[in-house]
């Protein structure tokens, strides 16, 4: 008898991805926080094709093809994400999308005694939406669950030295200064960190 290996496999991954917990989606007074969706692909892509937003991120704006694309890679692999999560922000109130805010793996692993790699804090918002509190809101609450859930000692974060707004913001959140890396388009900046008794 002939086994269909094919659906076996699907059926395994079915179950493996069933097994995963449920992802975590947050409230704060004004925002929802939760789990990527593909009707956000067109936001999100905005985002990385904005030159605004991208001044001072990686390689800088991506191409319209090449925001969607990426979108699309996010996206799709949301569901399977545990404890490293990407949520998209949107307000209580019209559930109109304004950011993202992400918890990814630091993998520079020189900025720990013990050679682990750390939990790295990332954001972006639409300029629109700038200045009004909701990037502190929505990374109070990512930094509340990582310290609550996931029983890490510190988070981190970095940004380009000349992207004084990121890290005021970054610094109002309890972080501090603690050296230099580079982001992955080799670019100096400066590296922060968040302990929980900050």
């Amino acid at each position: 008898m002939k086994r269909n290996h094919g659906w076996i496999g699907v059926q395994r991954q079915r179950q493996h991805i069933a097994k995963r917990p449920a992802f975590p989606t947050l409230l704060t007074d004004r925002l929802r926080l939760r789990m990527l969706r593909s009707r956000d692909l067109a936001f999100l892509a905005s985002l990385d094709a904005n030159p605004h937003v991208m001044r001072y991120l990686h390689a800088g704006v991506l191409t319209r093809e090449e925001a969607l694309f990426f979108a699309q890679c996010q996206v799709e692999r949301a569901p399977l994400a545990v404890n490293l999560h990407k949520w998209l922000v949107e307000s209580n109130v019209d559930k109109r999308p304004l950011g993202w805010v992400e918890i990814s793996r630091f993998r520079q692993a020189r900025y720990r005694t013990d050679g682990s790699d750390d939990l790295n804090l990332g954001f972006e918002f639409s300029p629109e939406f700038w200045g009004q509190g909701y990037a502190t809101e929505s990374n109070t609450a990512v930094i509340d669950h990582v310290f609550e859930k996931l029983r890490v000692d510190r988070i981190v974060a970095y940004a380009q030295r000349a992207n004084a707004r990121s890290l005021r913001l970054l610094e109002r959140l309890g972080f501090f200064i603690d050296g230099e890396c580079q982001d992955d388009a080799m670019n100096l900046c400066t590296f922060l960190v968040l302990t929980e008794q900050a």
